[in-house]
């Protein structure tokens, strides 16, 4: 018998909104298509506490507050989402990481210990 390696998928991080459960990627691909002002792979969307979630965005678009707004307003319509915090930072500001999770992981880490600046 030949070795033989298997890769098993690690489950996407789920968020329960009022209505159903959500993925972070789907919470991160309704973010950045919000005006194109930002892309999924410097999103990061996790969990703090209980039923309370973060998004962290990179963006080059100029009023952040509005940008913000949207994405906020955008999430809660097409996830039942309340966003307890929108960070948007300046492009390269998120962790480029080997995969979603672990960029999840490093930004939700980040954001607790007050390391993301705008």
């Amino acid at each position: 018998m030949r070795n033989q390696v298997r890769t098993v998928p690690r489950p996407m991080p789920e968020i329960v909104s009022m209505s159903d459960v959500v993925s972070a990627r789907e919470i991160e691909c309704t973010a950045s298509a919000v005006a194109g002002a930002v892309s999924w792979r410097g999103c990061a969307a996790f969990g703090i506490g209980r039923g309370r979630v973060v998004l962290v965005a990179e963006t080059t678009a100029t009023g952040p507050d509005e940008v913000a707004e949207l994405i906020r307003a955008e999430v809660r319509a097409e996830h039942a989402v309340e966003l307890h915090d929108v960070v948007l930072v300046r492009r390269g500001a998120v962790a480029l990481t080997a995969d979603d999770a672990e960029r999840r992981t490093v930004s939700r880490e980040w954001y607790l210990g007050g390391l993301f600046c705008a």
